[in-house]
């Protein structure tokens, strides 16, 4: 073997007898389908082995994982899956990029995993205990699923979008006898304004579910109780809704910048007039309008508005990427993801209103609402009212209270059991939509809050796996 390279030297070609009896850890290689005809003969050679399973398969959601399925056949053997999701490029990439994949571990036997675990520490990987063996059913799974975080939010950004565009076309083309654009304007003009209102939407509504989590405890009178379906698999999807509304924050700004000119933009720059006085060839006065390039107050605060949230909104996106989040402590990532993401949102708001209140005040009631930055912004002042309500007296220290702990006479659990001190409670853990069985009553920990990954993290998703409310 040493002839193929020198990675191969002292390797020895051997039966599947001689491999087995020689080695206290065997690797199975080879697909589920081959499992029994190719070890069942061979089974009680593998007992007290530790044998690790490296298979996938090729379905979602079975009841029984390709390593359970190998450990009911070789019952007398300790069966580890490990390696399932590391790639034959990772493998032979892993000297050359410096980086450590994860590779997860499961199986019964503590010893066996240990083992399996300085294993894979010794070929550079990082390794990840995951328990026992029926986490396999969760490694297996989430290699077959694609972006299963992501498609929600792409959705959603696209209905909104869709919703937007139908919008802007009904109120400048179809509903006014004279539009103010042209159809060669759709391509940027026009497709800038749905663009910005999807932006600034998918911010709010990944804001939006801390809130809604606050008024639920409230309504609840207890943190113990788990919150409904939707709402678990909103917040996990926090980070992918803001990084897609970065993405059309990106677009927009873009677009923006192209098209900053009096042209585009009249009411963002002065005007100057020129009169040409009466004379033989005029009958009367003729004003002829000059456009100076110095920006009106509106336009330089819109845009100073807009730079400013565009740079702070990078900030929060920066800090979602793995390597950067973990280079922060709690404290930090807190500060970004919670405080300086609504800073992004309010100014964001105030860029809109900005562009747009003169507009409102000349449509008035109801009209303003075929205004599109009046729409804009109405989801993101609500975020941003119940955020200042629940920050402050006297909801700010009811939530706490409840966060601590404590529970309002004849809260309502729902179909759980109590959640009283020194009873079993339930609250969300991140990474599932079920929930975790904590003693002592506080399942959370009196110095964590909703406020620190429930209300607070969006871009990031959560720190550290630290408990999602």
């Amino acid at each position: 073997m040493s002839a193929l390279g020198d990675s191969f030297c002292g390797v020895e070609l051997v039966s599947i007898r001689e491999c087995i009896s020689t080695s206290d850890v065997v690797i199975v290689a080879i697909h589920r389908e081959y499992f029994r005809s190719t070890l069942q003969d061979v089974a009680h050679l593998l007992a007290d082995k530790v044998v690790v399973d490296v298979s996938n398969r090729e379905t979602l959601k079975v009841a029984q994982s390709n390593a359970e399925y190998l450990a009911s056949i070789l019952p007398g053997a300790s069966v580890v899956k490990a390696f399932n999701s590391v790639s034959a490029f990772a493998m032979d990439d892993i000297s050359e990029s410096g980086t450590s994949p994860a590779v997860y571990v499961a199986g019964n036997d503590p010893e066996a995993r240990e083992k399996v675990i300085i294993l894979a520490q010794a070929m550079g990987f990082r390794a990840v205990n995951l328990g026992l063996l029926k986490a396999s059913r969760w490694m297996e799974d989430d290699l077959l699923s694609v972006f299963p975080l992501w498609k929600m939010p792409i959705a959603l950004a696209t209905a909104i979008f869709v919703l937007a565009w139908v919008f802007v076309v009904y109120i400048y083309f179809i509903n006014r006898d004279k539009p103010p654009y042209s159809w060669e304007q759709l391509f940027m003009k026009v497709l800038n304004k749905p663009v910005c209102m999807t932006a600034i939407a998918m911010m709010a509504l990944t804001y939006l579910p801390g809130q809604l989590a606050s008024v639920l405890q409230i309504y609840y009178g207890t943190k113990h109780r788990r919150f409904p379906q939707f709402m678990d698999f909103w917040l996990k999807c926090r980070k992918q809704m803001g990084l897609v509304s970065f993405f059309l924050v990106i677009i927009h700004a873009v677009l923006s910048v192209m098209m900053i000119s009096p042209t585009y933009y009249g009411s963002w720059f002065h005007k100057a007039t020129v009169t040409v006085p009466a004379n033989s060839t005029l009958n009367s006065a003729l004003v002829l309008t000059v456009s100076k390039h110095w920006m009106t107050w509106k336009g330089e605060s819109a845009c100073l508005l807009g730079t400013l949230a565009f740079v702070l909104m990078g900030v929060v996106a920066v800090t979602s990427i793995r390597s950067v989040g973990d280079s922060l402590n709690w404290s930090e990532w807190r500060s970004v993801q919670s405080n300086l993401g609504y800073i992004v949102l309010a100014v964001s708001a105030a860029h809109a209103t900005v562009m747009g209140a003169q507009g409102w005040y000349k449509r008035g009631f109801p009209k303003v609402f075929f205004a599109v930055t009046f729409l804009s912004v109405l989801l993101p002042f609500l975020v941003l009212a119940m955020k200042l309500a629940f920050s402050l007296p006297p909801l700010s220290g009811y939530l706490r209270k409840i966060r601590r702990g404590w529970e309002r006479e004849g809260a309502r659990y729902g179909d759980l059991e109590g959640g009283g001190n020194g009873q079993q409670a339930y609250c969300n853990l991140p990474g599932s939509s079920g929930g975790a069985r904590q003693g002592n009553g506080d399942c959370c920990g009196d110095n964590i809050e909703l406020e620190k990954s429930g209300s607070g993290a969006a871009f990031g998703g959560n720190k550290n796996a630290q408990v999602t409310f």
